[in-house]
């Protein structure tokens, strides 16, 4: 009988252990890595063996009865690929044996590690489907582009379609990095934990700051274009927020143009350059005295009212001619402008 017992309390410990440890890997999610690499090694892991996983995202509904599809589609007719706007990343793995890892750790770091860094998940979809050990990854990952730094370690141990994973999702939600190219590479161990994440940037990189300059000018004309029109819902069918950058207590918020916005604004470019250059004078005041249709008080009333609103123009475009035609602007501008200053005083005289 006291047998019987030593063996159930053995029995029981053993549970009891087992379920500490799985609360445990299930709360730390780095350590549930370091013993399926291990176990790895202890059964002869076959490196040419694909990585097999679960999942990295959570639908964003936060539903856990979703059925990921069993199979996406792996290419777009060539008729058809120019039209989707759709650039998918390229990752290149490279297998590295224990040695060459501890020699990357002595000359690589982590770089930036992006703890400053949140993001809505609302506003970066992608971002919101991944679990908190790849959003770490994730603000990782975007700090060290916003810094340009090129080679980093991981700063948690992550597989490489894990990488590939988070690369495609800050790719994705971040088109503001327009420097940063949709490819990148990953040196990984045979148990498949990546050791290495490589970034790669394109040209606008030898002179980023002129390269903001210009995308920031670019929103603020997209916004300031949509100031007139009547309602949130009407500007949001031409712009769409990218990004807010956070100064204390300040928000800036960065736009882009989206697919009816650039529409709209090449029929007003369309419209713009069918306007002439020189406003073609009206018969109006030589017409109207001549019909007697307005008495005299009336007509000068209405001449007066009208020069008045001239001179107020011509004081709104000569504002604008200091900002916009200034010595450093080019000589068309500057012509621009004197032309109308010049029509409106024609008119006033």
């Amino acid at each position: 009988m006291k047998a019987i017992k030593k063996i159930a309390y053995f029995v029981m410990a053993l549970v009891i252990t087992g379920c500490v440890v799985i609360l445990i890997c299930a709360f730390n999610p780095a350590l549930t890595q370091k013993l399926a690499a291990l176990v790895n090694r202890l059964q002869g892991y076959n490196s040419s063996q694909e990585v097999n996983q679960e999942p990295d995202w959570k639908p964003s509904g936060g539903k856990d009865d979703y059925i990921p599809p069993e199979e996406l589609p792996q290419s777009v007719p060539e008729e058809v690929s120019n039209l989707l706007g759709f650039e998918p990343v390229i990752g290149t793995i490279q297998e590295i044996n224990q040695d060459e890892a501890d020699n990357l750790g002595e000359v690589l770091s982590a770089g930036e590690t992006g703890e400053e860094y949140e993001f809505s998940e609302e506003q970066y979809p992608y971002y919101g489907m991944l679990d908190p050990t790849l959003q770490q990854i994730y603000r990782q990952i975007y700090a060290n582009a916003m810094e340009l730094n090129t080679s980093f370690v991981p700063a948690l141990a992550v597989s490489t379609n894990q990488v590939k994973r988070v690369v495609e999702a800050v790719y994705y939600d971040h088109p503001e990095l327009f420097w940063l190219e949709g490819e990148y590479s990953c040196k990984y161990l045979p148990s498949g934990i990546c050791v290495e994440i490589t970034l790669k940037y394109n040209s606008l990189v030898k002179d980023l700051e002129q390269a903001k300059n210009d995308f920031n000018e670019c929103s603020e004309e997209i916004l300031t274009g949509t100031e007139n029109m009547q309602s949130i819902q009407e500007k949001e069918k031409y712009i769409q927020v990218l990004k807010e950058e956070r100064n204390g207590s300040r928000i800036r918020k960065i736009y882009e143009i989206t697919e009816l916005g650039r529409k709209e604004l090449e029929r007003e470019m369309r419209d713009e350059l069918e306007t002439p250059i020189m406003e073609i004078g009206s018969m109006k005041y030589i017409i109207y005295p001549m019909i007697n249709v307005l008495s005299k008080q009336e007509t000068k009333q209405i001449i007066e009212k009208h020069i008045s609103d001239l001179v107020e123009k011509k004081k709104y475009w000569e504002s604008w001619k200091d900002i916009k035609a200034g010595a450093t602007s080019d000589r068309l501008t500057r012509l621009s402008f004197d032309m109308k200053l010049h029509s409106l005083e024609d008119q006033i005289i």
